[in-house]
């Protein structure tokens, strides 16, 4: 079950729709998610994130770490910030 989580959360998302329904309130962004298996221990698994506005994507601003456990029967998503997440940029 965690690994059908791990790849649905995997990949690269945006909020177009959102952002031209809503231009005052959201802003047009990029996700970009990737599993980095070689994290995992003992059942977990990690995905790097990173974001960036649409319009700059080349310029993300905000780098995470995502842990996925499982608590009893049901997933669940630590997010983690960086200690320096400019090293991590464009990861």
């Amino acid at each position: 079950m965690m690994l059908e989580v791990v790849q649905f959360l995997a990949g690269e998302f945006g909020n177009h729709p959102q952002a031209i329904a809503e231009p005052a309130w959201y802003v047009h962004l990029r996700l970009w998610q990737r599993p980095l298996p070689h994290l995992g221990t003992m059942g977990d698994y990690w995905l790097f994130a990173e974001q960036a506005n649409a319009l700059y994507p080349d310029k993300p601003y905000r780098q995470r770490l995502l842990q996925l456990v499982m608590k009893g029967d049901r997933p669940l998503i630590q997010v983690h910030a960086l200690r320096d997440p400019g090293r991590w940029v464009g990861a």
